[in-house]
């Protein structure tokens, strides 16, 4: 009962000072997570959403997401076939998914299978029936060699050269043969440009590309020379002051 009384106390501090970080201590105090599987549910106020790691950090960093608009949703129109590269959780699956409709589409690509298993849940828990879920790591060449490394620090995985316990990559053009996508969002740290570079195909119908990356200038380069042009491009609003986030649209 005095450790409960003395979070309390903490907490009625925290808010009178009202400042940016003390929000964010009292969001993290306020998250609880359980295990799910595999995965973990995590719950914030009333709402709920699944997670590949024990962590109140991670939890908050997904919650956020959904309320930010530096993907561009609003690039997105009904009937939408949505291409995403990067799924991590589903933070922007389900909104994609929401905005595009029952007769639009997501293809969520994510390398990291637990990732998978939490859009699947995180779909599910909104009932969301437009989203495929794709468990490949995807590459400009088939067959490569790699490892998905986990950071604390990341959204998600970083593809690293391996041969051994390895996965072996694959490109969105084998992966969506005969896929016509309105939309690609790509979101890889740092492998953005690869990607593209085995997309060639399936950028051909591509009316919006949608990044988030480190390596802005190279992508915006391949996406320029494919006939698209940039209409916007931003400093994120958190972490590495070097990372874009931008919208091309094929003029």
């Amino acid at each position: 009962m005095k450790a409960l009384s003395k979070a309390r106390a903490l907490v009625r501090c925290l808010l009178q000072k009202g400042s940016a970080f003390s929000y964010f201590i009292i969001s993290l105090l306020l998250i609880r997570i359980k295990k799910d599987g595999k995965v973990f549910e995590a719950t914030y106020m009333e709402k709920k959403w699944f997670i590949p790691t024990k962590s109140r950090r991670f939890a908050l960093w997904a919650l956020n997401c959904m309320r930010r608009n530096e993907r561009y949703l609003d690039a997105l129109r009904e009937g939408d076939v949505v291409v995403e590269v990067g799924g991590c959780t589903g933070e922007y699956s389900v909104l994609a998914a929401q905005r595009v409709g029952e007769h639009g589409k997501v293809f969520a690509v994510e390398a990291d299978p637990l990732g998978c298993e939490c859009i699947m849940k995180n779909a599910e828990l909104l009932t969301l029936n437009n989203i495929q879920v794709i468990n490949e790591a995807v590459s400009d060449t088939e067959g490569q060699k790699v490892k998905l490394s986990i950071h604390q620090n990341l959204s998600g995985g970083l593809l690293v050269r391996d041969d051994k316990g390895y996965i072996e990559t694959t490109t969105l053009d084998a992966s969506l043969s005969g896929v016509r996508a309105d939309v690609l969002k790509l979101t890889v740290n740092g492998h953005e440009p690869e990607v593209l570079m085995g997309a060639r195909e399936l950028l051909k119908n591509v009316r919006s590309v949608v990044f988030q990356s480190a390596r802005y200038r190279e992508l915006m380069q391949i996406l320029e020379e494919c006939g698209f042009a940039v209409k916007k491009l931003e400093d994120t609003h958190y972490g590495p002051e070097n990372v874009k986030t931008g919208l091309l649209e094929r003029f």
